[in-house]
């Protein structure tokens, strides 16, 4: 009976502890897999998505078709600066696992993805301001979810 009884007591502290931690979801955020953002659902429009504004719902059909070719258009002319930061992140990381990481590759590696960073920080900005001149009450920013969109 002794034994029964701390099963059951600490079972029952287990879903305690356990159970609010599944409420919350999957750690990705306020919910982005059931999001109207495009950055996670490129079929969805721009309703209600904190990247371009809370009023998202209330974009044109002109607007949103807009938003979709500046967002279209900042991911072609940002993929080759995103692959070249995930190649030289890789070199970099390979050098700094290694036993005898060599101290002037490393340095040379980091800088070039501090130059890479500022391009891609500068076709944000642009992109950005893009944004608001299709719709002033755009707030580009973290929104829901996994954070920038790149």
């Amino acid at each position: 009976m002794k034994k029964i009884a701390m099963f059951v007591t600490g079972t029952v502290l287990m879903a305690f502890v356990a159970l609010p931690l599944f409420a919350r979801g999957d750690g990705c955020g306020s919910g982005w897999r059931d999001s109207d953002c495009p950055r996670y659902e490129r079929a969805a429009g721009y309703q209600d998505c904190p990247y371009y504004g809370t009023q998202g719902s209330n974009l044109t059909q002109e607007q949103r078709t807009q938003l979709d070719a500046l967002r279209d258009e900042y991911r072609t002319n940002t993929e080759k600066l995103r692959d070249q930061l995930r190649d030289k992140r890789y070199e970099l990381m390979t050098q700094l696992r290694s036993s005898t990481p060599d101290e002037a590759s490393v340095r040379e590696l980091q800088a070039e993805i501090s130059t890479l960073r500022a391009e891609m920080d500068k076709a944000w900005i642009d992109h950005s301001l893009k944004v608001k001149k299709v719709n002033p009450d755009a707030q580009p920013g973290y929104g829901k979810g996994h954070g920038r969109m790149m």
